[in-house]
């Protein structure tokens, strides 16, 4: 009888172990989908190619899966020389 109880013991935690917690496991590694989205500003057009890689290989890093970059002006120092008259 105890050779049963043993044998039952054993396969329910060998079930157990090889049947993880979906949720746990998603949360180990999650999907794609659930990495954060940033807006990335250039401001007054101060961007150069050495400086967009630094930032997306950092935003890589930190776990950033999309960035949406947009160029934009801090006011009329910022804005072209037509532009301030």
């Amino acid at each position: 009888m105890t050779h049963l109880f043993a044998s039952c013991l054993l396969a329910l935690t060998c079930s157990l172990t090889l049947c993880a917690d979906p949720l746990r496991q998603a949360f180990d590694a999650p999907p794609k989908s659930t990495e954060p989205f940033m807006y990335w500003y250039w401001l007054n057009n101060n961007v150069s190619a050495k400086g967009i890689t630094a930032d997306l290989e950092a935003m890589r890093q930190a776990g950033v899966g999309e960035a949406c970059a947009s160029a934009c002006s801090t006011g009329p120092a910022g804005a072209s020389p037509a532009a301030r008259g």
